[in-house]
């Protein structure tokens, strides 16, 4: 029977935006956080410097428009990953963050001695791998080709479940085709994922995850519950522009139902 590999979990144990108008931007390509690095270096062969460098080209190309070199370099950074590490028996994960890390290498550990599912070996890998993933999935979003899009995201997703960054980017594609129950599940999940964001991006992405919820609720007629979700994104981040523009938003919306209601009952 495979299990949690010793090295990794050792490696871990020692460190121990959606707006009403608007469209996403590719994010800021990140280093691998030092638990990640080092669950890593356990299980590869490989220098991860070279890919996040390439991982940064590809974003200075994708923010200039290059959409045709970003993809062949993403195509090669994912091709790498691929094959360094997809391979039967194992299960691969991409943290951002020592947190994130441990929480898939638990739940690996659960789910091996829960005796559900095949035994398999947990193994996280840094942030490129997924961050490569994502940035495709932005690429062919940017082309117009959304269904692609929603792939590599998910692909994204299913490296990284608990990023909330990719959580709410397909929460807001969700948005745009006006899928409101898929974009309010994938936004709550975003939320959630929050928790494991790295500290110095925790507050927004916990924000951007509300707004969304937020978004959907005014969509949907909930106007209560969205003003409610907006003050809540105020006392998170007193400074949030958008969600004071939203609850003026809101309130006129409130203040024209309750001008319709008086005309309708003065009749």
């Amino acid at each position: 029977m495979k299990a949690i590999s010793i090295l990794v979990l050792l490696a871990l144990l020692v460190g121990c935006a959606s707006s009403k108008r608007g469209v996403s931007s590719p994010p800021e390509a990140n280093e691998p956080s030092d638990g990640a690095a080092q669950a890593t270096e356990s299980r590869s062969t490989h220098n991860d410097d070279e890919f996040a460098e390439s991982i940064t080209v590809a974003h200075e190309h994708l923010t200039a428009g290059r959409h045709g070199a970003a993809i062949t370099m993403l195509d090669s950074v994912i091709l790498h990953y691929e094959i360094e590490h997809m391979q039967d028996g194992v299960r691969n994960y991409s943290a951002r963050s020592q947190v994130e890390a441990l929480y898939y290498l638990l739940k690996g550990a659960t789910e091996l001695a829960s005796g559900t599912d095949e035994p398999q070996e947990t193994l996280v890998v840094s942030i490129i791998w997924s961050q490569a993933y994502y940035l495709r999935g932005y690429a062919s979003i940017e082309q117009m080709e959304l269904d692609q899009g929603v792939e590599w995201l998910g692909r994204a997703i299913a490296l990284a479940p608990m990023n909330s960054y990719y959580l709410s980017e397909l929460g807001h594609i969700y948005q745009t085709r006006e899928e409101w129950q898929r974009a309010l599940k994938t936004y709550e999940a975003a939320e959630r994922a929050s928790e494991f964001s790295p500290k110095e991006v925790q507050v927004k992405e916990q924000g951007r995850a509300m707004r969304g919820i937020g978004y959907v609720m005014i969509e949907t007629g909930e106007l209560e519950k969205a003003r409610s979700i907006y003050e809540n994104c105020l006392r998170l981040d007193p400074d949030d522009t958008t969600a004071k523009d939203e609850l003026g938003y809101i309130q006129g919306l409130l203040a024209g139902s309750a001008e319709a209601a008086g005309a309708a009952g003065a009749e």
